[in-house]
């Protein structure tokens, strides 16, 4: 990203990734229906999160006694409507309720959604994908991400390349040896055409 920040600076850049596990991997206290209720939480217990691993200022994960990693309470980061505009899953601050967890009841409600017929059920409209931290840092940066489809390694021009390499690698004699291997490896890289790279 600095090289292409520093290297490109005018130009939109656009990060085309596969499905990785890496790179979808969303933070800890990302969205999950799973960990939502139907109902605000209660007076008593106000303050709804999920637990994440606790780790000091420089990053490093803390302990407990038994060795076990050490865990927090950390707030729920917020949805998006279907317009992109944010939309927070604890009351504002002025709210008689600030700072507390709405609920699925009142989430879907701001959505436009009835809900009075429901029980704990979630219809479409809520979300069902948070972005990635892949895609918050890119974000950041001001770089976008596009996603290919899973199982469509025809669109990736990655897997154009590993097929062109492999068909050239094919053609050369069997290497006997490792330096033959490594030699034949990097002949057959090189050998990729910038037409399928750009394919």
């Amino acid at each position: 990203m600095n090289i292409l920040q520093h290297d490109y600076p005018d130009d939109i850049h656009i990060f085309v990734l596969d499905n990785a596990p890496s790179y979808l991997k969303q933070g800890d206290n990302a969205l999950s229906v799973q960990h939502l209720s139907k109902a605000p939480t209660l007076p008593r217990n106000p303050w709804f999160g999920v637990p994440v691993p606790d780790k000091t200022e420089d990053g490093k994960l803390q302990y407990n006694p038994d060795g076990t990693v050490l865990k927090k309470k950390a707030a729920l980061v917020g949805a998006k409507l279907l317009d992109g505009t944010p939309q927070s899953l604890y009351f504002k601050p002025g709210h008689p309720r600030e700072g507390i967890f709405k609920g699925m009841v009142q989430i879907l409600m701001e959505r436009g959604i009835d809900v009075s017929h429901l029980k704990a059920e979630c219809p479409t409209g809520f979300p069902k994908r948070q972005d990635s931290l892949m895609e918050q840092h890119c974000e950041n940066r001001g770089f976008k991400v596009i996603y290919l489809p899973r199982f469509h390694c025809e669109l990736n021009p990655i897997e154009q390349c590993w097929g062109y390499a492999k068909r050239v690698y094919r053609e050369y004699p069997r290497s006997k040896t490792y330096p033959d291997l490594e030699q034949n490896v990097l002949r057959a890289l090189e050998s990729i055409p910038l037409e399928i790279i750009r394919k």
